[in-house]
């Protein structure tokens, strides 16, 4: 018999009708979309039968510490390790699934928008004068297909990002930990993060964080990277180490930096900002927040918490049994 009780979902943006599946099955659904501090998470899982994990809280061994009744922590995304205590899950049983067939457009196409933004230096044309008065300090960009464009990570959203960029015309070459079919399909070239780095104009980073990624891209890229590069990261911004990120922008190695998210320091975020805020284009890690997207993994996430409650297999559970 299945388990029935509260379900936390936490996150903005996620469309609180697509959990009627949860309700009708005799479950109670507490949303709260404003991030909870770890106090707040802890005293919300106390009670909780399930945890829809939309936000970006980090699921610690304290967080879950009281949590009796809790069976899983479905997180929507793909990068689990960095916002749930992996071993404190396994210790108290409890399943942790994932979003892996999410639709890469939302993110691809977000990721292609960034690249055009900074490629073409649209910030610093939003006030021209008009006719624009160009000069030597501040160049006329080159068109994209013009570019070379290295991309870390080729997962789903990094070869639908590869396809675009292939039929606008760029060269395109990236790097991943494991060779990736797609590298035949899209006709790409594979090469190491450091030569991926030297070769490239613009850099593009699509990784999940997890343990190993964490500040992948730091002195030791930089240091290859050419002067005026483009540096885009829709992933997480813990994957770009931010002292490295800082001394690139400021000895001009990178030009501009487009990055979706924020460093869990707030900190780093506004000295990076006081800095260089005119050379960084700065989101909110949105760049999954379409209504398809968001749908898509939601709908994974709800058929997930079912299958936990129910105690049936499932396909998309990264830890538990």
């Amino acid at each position: 018999m299945a388990h029935t009780g509260k379900i936390l979902v936490t996150g903005s943006g996620i469309d609180l009708t697509l959990l009627r599946p949860l309700e009708e099955a005799g479950n109670s659904i507490v949303a709260r979309p404003k991030l909870l501090s770890p106090a707040e998470l802890k005293a919300e899982l106390r009670d909780a039968v399930a945890y829809l994990h939309g936000g970006e809280e980090y699921a610690s061994g304290d967080a879950l510490s009281t949590a009796e009744s809790l069976k899983i922590v479905a997180f929507m995304g793909i990068g689990y390790e960095s916002f749930v205590d992996v071993d404190a899950a396994k210790e108290r049983g409890l399943r942790v699934t994932w979003t892996p067939a999410r639709r890469p457009d939302a993110v691809a196409v977000f990721t292609l928008g960034q690249i055009i933004y900074a490629n073409l230096g649209i910030r610093n044309r939003l006030d021209e004068r008009y006719p624009p008065q160009w000069s030597a300090a501040v160049p006329m960009p080159s068109e994209l297909s013009a570019q070379r464009v290295g991309i870390v990570g080729l997962g789903s959203i990094g070869s639908r990002l590869a396809g675009l960029l292939l039929t606008i015309g760029c060269e395109v070459s990236y790097y991943s930990r494991t060779r990736k079919l797609a590298e035949t399909s899209l006709d790409l070239t594979y090469r190491t993060l450091p030569d991926l780095a030297a070769w490239s104009d613009i850099l593009v980073v699509l990784l999940p964080e997890t343990p190993s990624t964490v500040n992948i891209i730091d002195t030791s890229v930089f240091a290859r990277m050419k002067e005026g590069s483009i540096l885009i990261n829709t992933a997480r911004a813990a994957l770009v180490e931010p002292v490295a990120l800082g001394n690139a922008l400021r000895d001009g190695t990178i030009a501009v930096a487009a990055i979706d998210g924020h460093y869990r320091d707030e900190s780093v975020n506004a000295a990076l900002m006081r800095e260089f805020g005119p050379r960084l284009l700065w989101t909110a890690h949105v760049a999954a927040h379409t209504r398809q997207s968001m749908a898509a993994m939601v709908d994974q996430a709800v058929r997930s918490v079912l299958r936990a409650l129910d105690n049936a297999p499932d396909e998309n559970m990264a830890v538990g049994q």
